[in-house]
């Protein structure tokens, strides 16, 4: 509590900053000069992280905290965005994920304009499991693979906290930027919500339809809840691109995709004792994405013109389904120590297609779309690698990639070598058709035998 005392001729008192209650004594004007006091109460915990001017008194670390009520107000239909534009600590770029331009399915969060794999993602206080669809492509989170906070439903969520600053004494080096935790609705009463919400832009494209809702219930009369939430969006694509010099109004690659997302969570909590407390938390969503690619005219050397007369604009499609479950054991001892043991899983698979394209090697013969297969093989070899259980004097991995012409096996090698920082050698195999050919890569017969000697006494 704040009191100011001051000599007052006037009764009328005007306040520029924020103020809960406000009590005041007039006088007249006329009157013996008197005490006029003005009392102000205010929680700065209270105050939306906007507007906040200093840090929490009681803090050794920031913390900003955002409600699930001002995510709502947002307007916005999933958590990336409402929480960029509810809080100025937080930083969305656009693009990178699968990707170079924004289109792309996922978006990136980051704090302190650090490196992506810098922030730690939290729901619960449990590590949010990473995107099986990586960053990709040139920009601020090139060569990072964080979680996607896109695929948890807006109603599930009470409130959430983020540490503005580096966390690594808490969390490890993967929170040198900082921390967000996604505190999930706990089921403290009986009651529910549902919404539907029609967007849009002003230019009349970008339609998207949402309905989201929950249903919380308490358990028990020990203070025990769960929480069911719910989200579905169908949303429609935009373009903001420039016109391309020679074929028009086509490039439709910097915008926002057509997705189709359903997600589901749910969060619940039972004492089994005075002093012991279970609980389990489990998310599950589905997307599927459109992506439109850059245009090909009809000149192009990647276009077969008998299918595509006018030149085409490949579509990318990813179809993504990602889950999480968590569950354990939380309590306090009587000197008043709090313990928790909780096991968690999560996973994210990805199928990656592609249709209204051609391959330029098979001419009118060729197919219109393609399955570029799954992504979540190799993102989950290449982690197990770099975690250090593995020889040293060993490569990283040998990865062969199978399938037809044109499904993309040599675009995953050049951004896998991007990613990882290493250089590409390329050996195209049309040039080693011949029998004889192979000479070029082993050498002699003497050589080659003695290649093979080797290999067979000291396998990769």
């Amino acid at each position: 509590m704040n009191t100011l005392h001051k000599p007052a001729r006037l009764s009328k008192i005007v306040l520029l900053t924020g103020v809960v209650s406000v009590s005041c004594s007039p006088v007249a004007a006329w009157a013996d000069p008197v005490v006029e006091r003005i009392t102000t109460t205010k929680d700065v915990g209270d105050v939306s992280p906007a507007f906040r001017t200093s840090t929490p008194r009681h803090s050794t670390t920031r913390v900003a905290i955002v409600t699930g009520a001002d995510l709502l107000k947002t307007g916005q239909t999933n958590v990336i965005a409402a929480l960029q534009q509810s809080s100025p600590e937080i930083n969305a770029p656009p693009g990178g994920g699968g990707g170079g331009y924004s289109t792309t399915p996922t978006q990136t969060v980051i704090l302190r304009n650090l490196n992506a794999d810098e922030t730690l993602v939290l729901v619960n206080g449990v590590r949010r499991h990473a995107s099986a669809i990586g960053n990709w492509n040139y920009g601020p989170a090139q060569g990072t693979e964080p979680a996607d906070l896109s695929l948890i439903p807006l109603s599930a969520i009470d409130h959430v906290e983020i540490v503005t600053e580096g966390a690594t004494a808490l969390y490890g080096q993967d929170a040198i930027g900082g921390a967000i935790n996604i505190v999930l609705k706990a089921g403290n009463r009986n009651g529910g919500t549902a919404n539907i919400q029609n967007s849009g832009y002003y230019r009349g494209d970008g339609q998207g339809i949402t309905a989201y809702g929950d249903l919380e219930r308490q358990l028990g009369s020990k203070g025990g809840g769960m929480d069911l939430a719910w989200q579905v969006q169908n949303q429609l694509p935009t373009h903001r691109d420039g016109i391309h010099p020679t074929l028009g109004d086509v490039n439709r690659i910097e915008g926002i995709s057509r997705s189709l997302s359903e997600l589901f969570s749910f969060n619940a909590h039972m004492p089994i004792s005075r002093s012991v407390e279970a609980y389990g938390t489990a998310t599950l969503a589905h997307r599927s994405t459109d992506r439109i690619g850059f245009i090909r005219g009809p000149t192009n050397i990647n276009n077969v013109p008998s299918l595509h007369p006018n030149g085409f604009e490949p579509i990318e499609t990813f179809d993504e389904m990602d889950f999480q479950v968590n569950g354990g054991l939380r309590g306090t001892m009587p000197a008043g120590v709090a313990w928790n043991t909780y096991a968690s899983f999560g996973r994210e698979q990805v199928n990656e297609g592609v249709y209204d394209d051609n391959n330029p090697t098979f001419g009118a013969l060729s197919q219109t779309s393609f399955n570029q297969g799954k992504i979540e093989a190799l993102t989950a070899a290449i982690k197990l690698s770099r975690a250090g259980l593995r020889d040293p004097e060993k490569p990283i991995g040998n990865y062969l990639f199978s399938g037809p012409t044109g499904v993309g096996k040599t675009e995953v090698a050049k951004q896998l070598a991007a990613t990882l920082g290493i250089e590409l050698i390329r050996f195209d195999m049309s040039e080693y058709m011949e029998r004889h050919s192979i000479r070029m890569i082993t050498g002699s017969l003497t050589t080659s035998r003695a290649c093979a000697r080797s290999f067979s006494t000291t396998p990769m």
